[in-house]
């Protein structure tokens, strides 16, 4: 089965250039010969190719959780920003840097919905009621945004599996609840349940739910 295996760049200094993507980039060197040299970072293979005369450009995109962080990085390492920080993608700031043996490198954050502040969709299936779904998404602001994805999809696939089960085509209020107290882990529980409780949910409903669980 055929598959593209790396990008292809002519340099005239392929040892100097695979060195430096790997002592300094997290690439790794996995093949070389007398002509090329390939290195990969678990996601990309590069595959540089020995040229006296030619050096290919070399654009990279990386991608970081703090812009500033990775500017020092960045700098200590040689790089020269080329260009301010480009805020016109409201999802995605950027910012071009170039560097040793011809790396240029395109320095970018995703935003994410804390940044933006505004809550993501539930991706439901079915109608929820609305105070439902205003409560879920004020408790998933409290999930840390590395986990709120799953946490999100496991408690609607809850939600709406209760729902059925009931022979309803909507979410209720309690749903929703007592599909967080399902899908919550269990060092996260006190937490919920005091969240919980703040907006209203009485101690014995919860004691119920988990009861049942």
């Amino acid at each position: 089965m055929e598959f593209i295996a790396a990008l292809n760049y002519e340099h005239h200094d392929t040892q100097g250039v695979s060195h430096f993507l790997c002592d300094h980039l997290g690439f790794s060197m996995i093949y070389h010969d007398s002509t090329s040299v390939t290195v990969n970072n678990g996601v990309l293979s590069i595959r540089f190719r020995k040229s006296e005369n030619t050096t290919s450009p070399i654009n990279l995109d990386m991608e970081t959780q703090d812009l500033a962080v990775s500017t020092e990085i960045l700098t200590s390492l040689g790089f020269k920003a080329v260009s301010e920080v480009d805020r016109s993608e409201v999802f995605r700031h950027e910012q071009l840097f170039e560097g040793p043996f011809g790396l240029k490198v395109n320095l970018h954050r995703i935003l994410t919905e804390d940044d933006l502040g505004i809550p993501a969709d539930l991706d439901k299936t079915l109608d929820w009621e609305p105070k439902a779904e205003e409560l879920a998404k004020e408790l998933l602001a409290h999930v840390t945004i590395h986990f709120r994805n799953s946490a999100r999809s496991k408690m609607v696939k809850q939600a709406e599996a209760l729902a059925l089960i009931e022979g309803n085509l909507a979410v209720s209020f309690d749903d929703m609840v007592t599909a967080f107290l399902y899908t919550t882990p269990y060092f996260k529980q006190d937490d919920l349940q005091r969240l919980l409780i703040q907006n209203g949910v009485s101690r014995e409903f919860i004691d119920t739910q988990i009861e049942n669980m």
